[in-house]
C-alpha cells in the first residue's frame, strides 16, 4: 500500500528548487495526517533562503534521525525555547539510551540537555519534539528539558545509544565539533531555525553543512510525535487518543482511542499500541483479542475498510496523588503501512482531595487534603501570630500550620475539615500552610473526637506512618523533666524501648501529677521535630495511669480547716480487676484528734471504736466506690484531726488493702514541713495548702521568694522551707515578713514550691522580724547520703561560715563550686561521684556575657566565706542562692 509514495524523493528535488527560488514570500500550509476533516493547522512562513535558485540540487536523507527546527529563545522571553527532531526513514526508530548535548562555547564543558532512559519512537517522517520545561506551546512535547539555550550562539549534538554522534546543529559562532560544515545564521526576531526544504516536504536536506541545510523561519512551527508525518501519505492510517486535560486523584476516567483508515484498501490484522504509565490503574479488564504485555495493552483489529474508523475506550483511575504526565506513544500497525502515531496528550491529577499519606510525600507541592482534627488551635505553639492543628484521615495525619491563623482559624476536635496548602519540611516536620487562610482552612461539621491508634514506643522510634496521626503508648515513667516551655517523659513499653513525652505548657497540662516508676498510658500526635521523635499529649485526660489488676484503697478530704468546721473524710475503693469484688468491707479506725464523728455514709456503722462498710459488689475494670465519714472539730481545738489505715478485703481479695494515716490540721493552715514531707516528693503536689513563715530572701530574677517557719517539728528528714513562685504578678514582700499565703503545692522540676496566683492569695502578717538562724552547711561526701541531706534543707537558709575553696569557677551564669577545706581536696574531676561539692548561685537566671553584669566572681583557688542564702533545687543541683 506504499507504492504511490515509494518514489517521491525525485519529485521533491524539484519542489526543493522552487521552494529555495521563492522561500521569501512562499508559505506552507501543513496537512494533518488525521481526519480530513480536522480543522488544518495556522499557516507559517517558509525560511529564508540562503542560495540562489540555479544552484545544485541539495541532497534528501531517507533515513536517520536528523535536528530538524529550533527555537533557542525570544524577544522578551528567553525561555520560550524548543528542539525539534526528524525521522527521515520510514520505519519508526526507538530513542531509548540516546542522548542530547549542548555546549555554549569552546571553554565549556559539553551539558546533558536530555537522556531518553525509556522507549521513546519517533514516526517515519515525523517529528519528536523537546520543549523548555514550563512555557506554553500551542503543541505538546514528546518531552521536556531545563538547561537554558543561547540565542546568538551555541552547539548541540544527538548521540545514539552507543554514545555515536548522530547529528550536530551549531548556531551563531562556531563551536568546535558541534556543528556540520559551518554554523546556521543566528534566528532574530523571533525566528526559528528549520532544515530544509520544511513545512509540508520534511527535513530531510542534509548536506552536512548546517549553514546550508537550515534557514530562518518567521514562524516558529514545532511539531511532535503526533503531527502530521510529512510528506503525508497518500494510504495511511490515523490513530488518535483522547482523554480529559484535568482529573481528580483517585477518579476514574475514560481513555479513547480510535483507528481510521485513510488508505483505499481494506487493512488486516492491524495492532494497536497503548502504553499504560504505572501512576495509572486499568478498571476496564481487557477485552476479548487483546492482552496487556510490559505495560502496554495491545489491542487486535482484524480488518478495517476504507475510510471505516473503530474506537476502544478504556477505564482508568487516578493515582490519590497529584502529577502531571505526558501520555504518549500510542500508535497502530499494519502490514504494508507506515506506523502512525497518536498525538501526544498532557494529562494532569490535580483538584480533589488526596489522601494525607500521599500529601506527606509532596513536599514543594500544594495539596487539598481532607480529614478530621485530632488536636485544636491554640495549643501548641506556632509562633506570635500563627497557629497549629493535626488532622487525619484514614491512611495518615499530619500537622496544618497557619502563619497569621492566631484567633482568625478556630478548630477544635473533631472537626471534619477541608484545607489546601503548600507540603513543606520544617525541622524535619511535614506540614501544611494554606496561603489563604479563609479560603483554604474550611471546617465542615465536627464528627467527634477520633480514637487513637494503638502503638507501642517502638513504632514511635522506627515506624513513619505512624507520624502525624492520633496515637496511643503505654508504658512506665523513667525520667519527669520541666523546661520553661515544656515537660519532658520518657517512656518506656514492654519491648525495654524508650520514647519522649513532649508535653507544651500551652495546652494548660502539667506532668506535676506524675512519679517516675508508674504505668501510664498516653494519647498524643506522634512527631518527628528537630530529629527527635516524640509523643505529643493535647490534654491532662490524654495521660492516664495504668494500675495493675487489684483493689486499690485512697483517702481524701480538706489538709487544714479551722475550729468548729466539719471536715469530711472520703475513702475510695477501686476495683481495677477484671472480675467484680463481691461482699467488700471497708474498716477505719475512729479518727483520732480534737473532734468527733458527726456522720457515716450509707452502709457503715460503728463497732466499738472502728467504722465498718458493706458493699455487696463492686464491678471490675476500674470501677469505684466512696463512703465518707464526717468529724466536727471542736471549737477550741488545736490538734490536728487524724484517720488512721483504712482497710479494705473482699472474697476475691482476703488480703487487707491499707492507706496511709490521713492528716487534716487545724488553724493557720499546713506547716511547711508537712507540705514538704519526708522524702524527694511532697505528698501535697497537686492540691491548694495554706501556710505561714517568714520570707527569708526575695529574688525577682528567679520569679519567688523563699519562706521559713519558725515552729517546725522533730523529724529531721523534713525542711522547714519552701519556695514560693511568683510569676503572675508583682513580689508584694520583703525579707523579715511573716505571711500566710495560699497557693498549689507542685514540684518544679524536683524543687517542692507553692504557687499563689493572685496577690490576695497572700497576706502580710508583720514585718521586719528577724530571719530564722541558718543551717551549717556541710553535705556528706556519699551521693545517696548527700542527697538525703540536702532534701532535708531545701527551701531552708543554710551557711558556710568559714572559708571554702573555690574549685569550679563563676560560669556565664553566675555559678561557682565550693568545697569546705577540712576536706583537703583541691579538685573533683567530672566522673567523680562525690556528694560535698557546694553549689552557690547569683540568685538569677540570667547568662552573663562577662564579669561586668555579676555581683561579684571567684577564680578557681579563691577562697570564699559568710555565704548564706535559702537552699535550692534547680537544673539537677542543690545551690545556695
Amino acid at each position: 500500500m506504499m507504492k504511490k509514495n515509494q518514489f517521491w524523493h525525485p519529485m521533491i528535488l524539484f519542489v526543493i528548487l522552487l521552494l529555495v527560488g521563492c522561500r521569501d514570500n512562499q508559505e506552507i500550509v501543513a496537512t494533518p495526517d488525521a481526519d480530513p476533516t480536522a480543522k488544518a493547522t495556522e499557516t507559517v512562513v517558509a525560511p529564508t533562503a540562503t542560495a540562489p535558485i540555479d544552484e545544485p540540487v541539495m541532497p534528501i536523507q531517507e533515513e536517520g534521525i536528523l535536528f530538524s527546527e529550533l527555537l533557542p529563545g525570544m524577544p522578551g522571553n528567553n525561555n520560550r525555547e524548543f528542539i525539534e527532531l526528524y525521522n527521515a526513514g520510514v520505519t519508526p526508530v526507538d530513542l531509548a539510551g540516546w542522548s542530547l548535548w549542548y555546549k555554549l562555547n569552546d571553554s565549556q564543558d559539553a551539558v546533558l540537555i536530555y537522556k531518553w532512559t525509556a522507549a521513546s519512537e519517533i514516526p517515519g517522517w515525523g517529528h519528536f519534539l523537546l520543549l523548555r520545561a514550563d512555557q506554553p506551546f500551542e503543541v505538546i512535547g514528546d518531552a521536556v528539558y531545563d538547561t537554558p539555550l543561547f540565542e546568538r550562539r551555541g552547539g548541540l549534538v544527538l548521540r545514539d545509544a552507543n554514545d555515536e554522534v548522530v547529528d550536530r546543529l551549531g548556531w551563531g559562532e562556531g563551536i568546535g565539533e558541534f556543528f556540520a560544515g559551518g554554523p546556521a545564521g543566528v534566528p532574530v526576531d523571533g525566528a526559528s531555525i528549520e532544515r530544509l526544504p520544511g513545512g509540508a516536504s520534511g527535513n530531510g536536506v542534509n548536506s552536512n553543512d548546517n549553514a546550508s541545510d537550515f534557514a530562518l523561519s518567521a514562524i516558529p512551527s514545532p511539531q511532535n510525535s503526533g503531527s502530521a508525518r510529512t510528506p503525508l501519505p497518500d494510504e495511511r492510517l490515523v490513530v488518535t487518543a483522547t482523554a480529559p486535560e484535568v482529573v481528580e486523584p483517585g477518579t476514574s476516567f475514560s481513555y479513547t482511542i480510535e483507528v481510521q483508515n485513510f488508505s483505499d484498501a481494506q487493512q488486516h490484522n492491524l495492532v494497536v499500541t497503548i502504553p499504560l504509565s504505572a501512576d495509572f490503574e486499568l478498571l476496564s479488564g481487557v477485552g476479548e483479542g487483546a492482552e496487556v504485555v510490559n505495560g502496554r495493552y495491545i489491542w487486535r483489529i482484524p480488518q478495517l475498510e476504507p475510510g471505516e474508523a473503530v474506537g476502544l475506550v478504556l477505564e482508568l483511575q487516578s493515582p490519590f496523588t497529584y502529577l502531571d504526565t505526558i501520555v504518549s506513544g500510542v500508535k497502530v500497525e499494519a502490514e504494508g503501512m507506515m506506523t502512525a502515531f497518536a498525538a501526544p496528550r498532557l494529562l494532569s491529577v490535580a483538584g480533589g482531595a488526596i489522601p494525607i499519606a500521599a500529601a506527606r510525600g509532596l513536599a514543594g507541592n500544594v495539596v487539598t487534603i481532607e480529614g478530621v482534627a485530632t488536636m485544636y488551635t491554640g495549643g501548641f505553639f506556632a509562633g506570635s501570630i500563627g497557629t497549629k492543628f493535626y488532622m487525619e484521615d484514614e491512611t495518615g495525619g499530619v500537622q496544618v500550620y497557619v502563619p497569621g491563623g492566631s484567633g482568625v482559624v478556630n478548630v477544635q476536635i473533631g472537626d471534619r475539615v477541608r484545607v489546601t496548602g503548600g507540603v513543606e519540611i520544617y525541622r524535619d516536620s511535614v506540614e501544611v500552610v494554606p496561603i489563604d487562610i479563609e479560603a483554604d482552612v474550611e471546617v465542615m461539621s465536627n464528627e467527634g473526637s477520633p480514637e487513637p491508634a494503638v502503638i507501642t514506643a517502638a513504632d514511635n522510634e522506627t515506624n513513619d506512618a505512624v507520624l502525624g496521626k492520633l496515637n496511643r503508648i503505654e508504658g512506665m515513667a523513667t525520667r519527669i523533666e520541666e523546661f520553661s516551655f515544656s515537660y519532658e517523659l520518657d517512656i518506656v513499653d514492654e519491648t525495654g524501648t524508650t520514647t519522649l513525652v513532649y508535653i507544651e505548657k500551652d495546652t494548660g497540662m502539667t506532668a506535676e501529677l506524675l512519679e517516675p516508676g508508674k504505668l501510664y498510658r498516653v494519647t498524643g500526635i506522634s512527631e518527628f521535630y528537630s530529629s527527635q521523635r516524640q509523643l505529643k499529649p493535647r490534654l491532662q485526660s490524654d495521660i492516664a495511669e495504668v494500675f495493675p489488676p487489684e483493689l486499690l484503697l485512697s483517702v481524701g478530704g480538706l489538709n487544714s480547716a479551722g475550729p468548729g468546721d466539719v471536715v469530711v473524710f472520703e475513702i475510695t475503693a477501686v476495683n481495677h480487676t477484671l472480675s467484680p469484688l463481691t461482699n467488700l468491707q471497708i474498716n477505719a479506725a475512729l479518727p483520732q484528734g480534737d473532734g468527733v464523728v458527726s456522720d457515716i455514709s450509707a452502709g457503715g456503722e460503728q463497732i466499738d471504736k472502728r467504722i465498718v462498710w458493706a458493699i455487696d459488689e463492686l464491678p471490675g475494670n476500674g470501677e469505684s466506690a466512696m463512703v465518707t465519714l464526717s468529724v466536727a472539730i471542736n471549737d477550741n481545738a488545736v490538734q490536728p484531726v487524724v484517720l488512721g489505715t483504712v482497710t479494705a478485703v473482699a472474697d476475691q481479695w482476703p488480703d487487707p488493702v491499707t492507706t496511709n494515716p490521713f492528716r487534716t490540721f487545724v488553724g493557720a493552715g499546713v506547716p511547711i514541713w508537712a507540705i514538704q514531707g519526708d522524702d524527694f516528693r511532697s505528698p501535697y503536689v497537686g492540691s491548694d495548702a495554706t501556710t505561714q513563715g517568714i520570707v527569708t530572701g526575695v529574688f525577682p530574677e528567679l520569679s519567688g521568694f523563699w519562706l521559713q517557719e519558725v515552729e517546725t517539728d522533730d523529724d529531721a528528714a523534713t525542711s522547714a522551707g519552701i519556695f514560693v513562685l511568683v510569676d503572675q504578678f508583682d513580689i508584694p514582700v520583703a525579707a523579715g515578713d511573716l505571711i500566710q499565703l495560699t497557693g498549689r503545692v507542685r514540684e518544679l522540676s524536683g524543687q517542692t514550691a507553692l504557687y499563689p496566683t493572685t496577690a490576695d492569695q497572700i497576706m502580710i502578717l508583720s514585718s521586719g522580724n528577724v530571719l530564722p538562724l541558718p543551717v551549717a552547711y556541710d553535705p556528706p561526701q556519699e551521693i545517696g547520703a548527700a542527697l538525703l541531706y540536702n532534701e532535708s534543707l531545701e527551701g531552708m537558709l543554710v551557711e558556710v561560715s568559714d572559708p571554702a575553696l573555690v574549685i569550679a569557677p563563676t560560669t556565664q551564669y553566675g555559678e561557682y563550686v565550693l568545697v569546705h577545706e577540712k576536706l583537703g581536696v583541691d579538685s573533683v574531676s567530672r566522673t567523680d561521684e562525690v556528694g560535698f561539692m557546694i553549689f552557690v548561685d547569683d540568685g538569677s537566671s540570667a547568662a552573663h556575657s562577662d564579669a561586668s553584669t555579676l555581683p561579684y566572681a571567684v577564680a578557681r583557688g579563691n577562697f570564699v566565706e559568710d555565704v548564706m542564702g535559702p537552699l535550692a533545687y534547680t537544673f539537677d543541683n542543690y545551690k545556695i542562692e
